[in-house]
């Protein structure tokens, strides 16, 4: 049971939801510097944010001959991988959640 309430414990891991929103802050500001170089207007403030919207509501494909589980769930995998590499990097000054130290 613990292995599954640590892996609760990273879905909701405050974190996780700030690496998401200032990924979609940063994609943004991508846009809209490469708009301002090429000397358009770019995109508005939620357009990540509704593009995201749109991908997410779209219809998922399974292949035949796959695994679906393994279809599915691999992704969320790589999604949590990433999530928990997070928790060893310092983020704005303050220290990391956990470290390498023997208990």
């Amino acid at each position: 049971m613990k292995p599954f309430i640590s892996i609760i414990i990273l879905w909701l891991f405050p974190s996780g939801i700030f690496l998401l929103l200032f990924g979609l802050f940063y994609q943004w500001f991508d846009r809209k510097l490469l708009a301002l170089l090429q000397n358009r207007v770019g995109p508005r403030w939620f357009q990540p944010l509704a593009d995201t919207i749109k991908l997410l509501s779209k219809e998922e494909v399974i292949p035949d001959g796959v695994n679906s589980y393994l279809f599915i769930g691999l992704p969320l995998v790589a999604l949590a991988g990433a999530l928990t590499a997070a928790l060893y990097v310092p983020i704005a000054g303050l220290a990391p959640t956990t470290d390498f130290q023997a208990t």
